[in-house]
């Protein structure tokens, strides 16, 4: 059986064929092919737009899908490094272990040590002039235990007016120590270097030792020289304890 198409209709004949030809009567079809072609084409039209569609949709779904299994991963992620930050120990700054001086306590440290310098620089001075002789000075020597001591603060730039009752005499070279230098009554167990010891007729300086563990050197009126080394007592020689100043 062959189909064809005809000017207005389709046919259809039982004809035998010779050469690709049907030969025959041709007989109407009940339904145009071309009309079915048509539908069959807008079928599968449709079909592929609900094919689209259905790919649109499982695409719209997957997108919230991914953004919900991927937030519990970041927020694991932020647990875990912040657990492993607060687990890692810390070093302190080493500003926060230096231990702060008071401005007070350094300002004496401070003073403390000058003083401390100052004594063992006058002690040195003194000792440079140890066997000196002091028949320049008063009474031929014989009275020279304020000059000598005197001579010695001047050579360190502590000045003691010269000719004046302060540099030669022992009550006076006391005062004036006090009254323009500053200088402090000090304990005689604190004694130190460079610290002026004297009694009410005699006065001489510490150049060694401490406390009452000390050597004074002082002027001695029989050899008429910077050369008497004693206790800080003068040996008792005075029969008098000795007071202590520190310049």
């Amino acid at each position: 059986m062959v189909y064809g198409i005809g000017q207005t209709t389709a046919y259809r004949t039982n004809a035998p064929q010779q050469g690709g030809v049907a030969y025959g009567m041709a007989a109407p079809l009940s339904i145009d092919p071309i009309q079915q072609i048509v539908q069959e084409t807008n079928q599968l039209a449709m079909e592929g737009h609900q094919v689209a569609a259905y790919i649109g949709q499982m695409g719209q779904q997957a997108q919230p899908r991914q953004a919900i299994g991927t937030a519990p991963l970041r927020k694991m992620e932020q647990q875990y490094i912040g657990q492993i930050q607060s687990q890692t120990p810390t070093t302190p700054p080493l500003t926060s272990q230096t231990t702060k001086r008071s401005p007070i306590s350094e300002s004496t440290n401070s003073s403390a040590s000058e003083a401390s310098d100052k004594g063992e620089a006058l002690a040195k001075t003194a000792l440079s002039k140890k066997g000196q002789s002091t028949t320049a000075g008063p009474d031929g020597g014989n009275l020279a235990c304020a000059w000598i001591i005197s001579n010695v603060l001047n050579a360190r730039g502590i000045e003691i007016p010269k000719g004046s009752a302060a540099h030669d005499s022992v009550d006076g070279l006391a005062k004036y120590l006090q009254q323009t230098h500053g200088a402090k009554a000090v304990d005689a167990s604190q004694a130190k270097a460079g610290d002026i010891v004297y009694n009410s007729r005699h006065v001489g300086m510490v150049v060694s030792g401490s406390g009452r563990d000390t050597q004074v050197l002082s002027n001695s009126s029989s050899k008429r020289s910077f050369s008497w080394k004693s206790d800080i007592n003068y040996d008792g020689f005075y029969g008098e304890s000795s007071k202590v100043l520190r310049i």
